[in-house]
């Protein structure tokens, strides 16, 4: 049994549960790793200021999980921000035409809108420079890639 001192159980439903259970697997993780790994990248929110640690009449606090897009790791628009991230260049259209994407120019503005490029040319090519929220998504991108390697290289050994 685990020390009390140190270790803590809480209810959660069974729908909460089941789905802890899976987000936790599909990241090599236990559950009980997964929800620390989850506050620790600020994925549940903080309990608002106004209650306290000891409330004195029974409250319900909610955390509440950001919104967060899936991040493919390896798609067109994956590709085409890690390019960008590798060679901390100013790029255009053109120096994506190798990359299976079906219009280049609608990807590269739709990761603008996303606040992950900077156009700074708007004229003919356009040209686009990677901003500091690109670098970012580039690094988790580099993270959940190496994440599937470890599923992928313990589920190929064991």
């Amino acid at each position: 049994m685990a020390d009390p001192e140190n270790y803590k159980s809480i209810s959660l439903d069974l729908d909460t549960y089941n789905l802890l259970k899976t987000v936790a697997e599909a990241e090599c993780r236990s559950i009980g790793m997964q929800v620390r790994w989850m506050i620790k990248q600020g994925m549940v929110n903080p309990p608002s200021p106004n209650v306290t640690a000891m409330p004195t009449a029974s409250a319900t606090v909610k955390a509440v999980v950001k919104p967060r897009g899936k991040i493919f790791t390896n798609s067109g628009t994956a590709q085409i921000l890690m390019r960008f991230y590798e060679t901390n260049a100013t790029l255009s259209v053109a120096d994506f035409q190798d990359v299976g994407v079906e219009d280049v120019y609608k990807t590269l503005v739709n990761i603008e809108q996303k606040g992950e490029l900077r156009r700074i040319s708007h004229g003919k090519p356009g040209l686009w420079h990677i901003t500091p929220s690109g670098v970012a998504k580039a690094r988790e991108i580099i993270r959940r890639r190496n994440e599937e390697d470890a599923c992928k290289q313990v589920f190929n050994t064991g």
